[in-house]
């Protein structure tokens, strides 16, 4: 009996290493077994790794809405923390991951508050009222993995959202409440929203941006090819670089562009090659390197331009 337990121990034991890989966090002991706080669903939820060579410490890059505080569990066998008005620093013991939970009536998120964006991995769940999320400045934004779930944040900006996070997939099966985008003085709500994500490639064809006016770099180099034909894009005012470097090779032909002023480089340097000869470009100045070193190859002999002054290496 002992050596056949032996024999079925050590066969449990190799189908479990053929499971598990050096780059599959699931089979952590510090991920399985990671403690968290209950999640509610209008709860922001993240997950962070601490690695080796970080310190063990995690800066929440948050704000709430003003007037108000929110409180956090940082996922490490604590308690929660009350009446945090800004940046909170969650401490760790040891290297592992760990899920944070965060309560309130928030503002704005932007990882470009500190040094520590390269421990974002997973956005799980945001709360109702978060207005805004930036993961830009920090070289290791491929560590943000996933985000799982919009919930119901009436989102004021998204710039930069994902910018350089080439390892992120969109997940969530919600869209982002962009109604109360805000459009005035500098903000360009999803301007680089996608910039360089390379596994970003999910449906968003029922998001709604008809509040938006900015699509400035929204796609630029990333891998995003999917069908947003049906997007209101009649607010849009301004598309520069839109899809640069793109992977994006879908039917556009019926958006309306009757408003927008400025397509520098829209298509520069990208796969798209699509009809949009039915397109009302006559309220566009600024066309220069629109198609520059595109695949575009099709007929736009009826465009009206007669409101461009600035053509330069169109095409080239």
């Amino acid at each position: 009996m002992h050596g056949f337990v032996k024999i079925l121990f050590s066969f449990l034991l190799m189908l479990f290493l053929i499971g598990c890989n050096e780059e599959d966090i699931t089979c952590s002991d510090n991920d399985t077994n990671r403690p968290s706080a209950p999640l509610e669903k209008d709860d922001l939820s993240m997950t962070v790794r601490i690695d080796e060579n970080d310190t063990q410490k995690y800066i929440l890059p948050l704000k709430p809405k003003p007037g108000t505080n929110y409180k956090v569990n940082c996922g490490n066998s604590g308690d929660y923390q009350y009446d945090m008005s800004g940046e909170y620093t969650c401490h760790y013991s040891s290297v592992g991951v760990y899920d944070i939970t965060v309560k309130g009536d928030l503002a704005s998120m932007n990882s470009q508050l500190g040094p520590n964006a390269n421990k974002l991995i997973l956005l799980n769940q945001a709360k109702e009222d978060l207005a805004s999320m930036n993961s830009e400045i920090d070289s290791n934004a491929h560590k943000l993995i996933s985000l799982n779930q919009w919930g119901k944040s009436a989102w004021t900006s998204l710039e930069k959202a994902f910018f350089n996070c080439e390892n992120m997939e969109l997940l969530a099966k919600d869209a982002p409440n962009l109604t109360k985008v805000d459009n005035d003085n500098d903000n360009v709500p999803v301007s680089y929203m996608f910039y360089n994500t390379k596994e970003f490639n999910q449906n968003i064809s029922d998001w709604n941006v008809s509040g938006v006016t900015n699509m400035t770099n929204m796609f630029n180099n990333s891998s995003f090819n999917q069908n947003i034909s049906g997007w209101n894009v009649g607010s849009v005012i301004i598309m520069n670089n839109m899809f640069q470097s793109s992977e994006f090779n879908q039917n556009i032909s019926d958006w309306n562009v009757g408003s927008v002023t400025t397509m520098v480089g829209m298509f520069q340097d990208s796969k798209f090659d699509q009809s949009i000869s039915d397109w009302n470009v006559s309220s566009v100045k600024h066309m220069s390197k629109m198609f520059q070193n595109s695949k575009f190859d099709q007929n736009i002999s009826d465009w009206n331009v007669s409101s461009a002054i600035a053509m330069n290496s169109m095409f080239q």
